[in-house]
């Protein structure tokens, strides 16, 4: 299409494969998160406790990675912050 002197071309896209994982749902994801989590919070050492020991604390990791993958299937980075796991922690996750 040409309007005056710019003329305007719509652009293709070809699509040369696709892929993915059969495996990895988002229950999957999730967890994964959780336990990147977990480690992330026992290489910290604010406590002598392991946090994959507790449950209670596990589910607060649960619900923290649910918000975080939330928050990252729309931005890069984000903030992720558990009050009482074990004890008061928090980390920045980056892609």
């Amino acid at each position: 299409m040409k309007v005056g002197s710019f003329v305007d071309t719509n652009p293709q896209l070809t699509v040369k494969g696709i892929g993915y994982d059969k495996t990895l749902g988002s229950l999957e994801m999730t967890l994964r998160l959780r336990s990147h989590l977990a480690k992330l919070f026992n290489e910290q050492k604010k406590t002598s406790k392991n946090v994959f020991e507790h449950n209670r604390a596990m589910a607060k990791l649960l619900k923290e990675a649910e918000r975080v993958k939330k928050i990252l299937s729309a931005n890069t980075e984000t903030f992720a912050q558990v009050i009482n796991c074990v004890c008061v922690w928090s980390c920045l996750l980056m892609n």
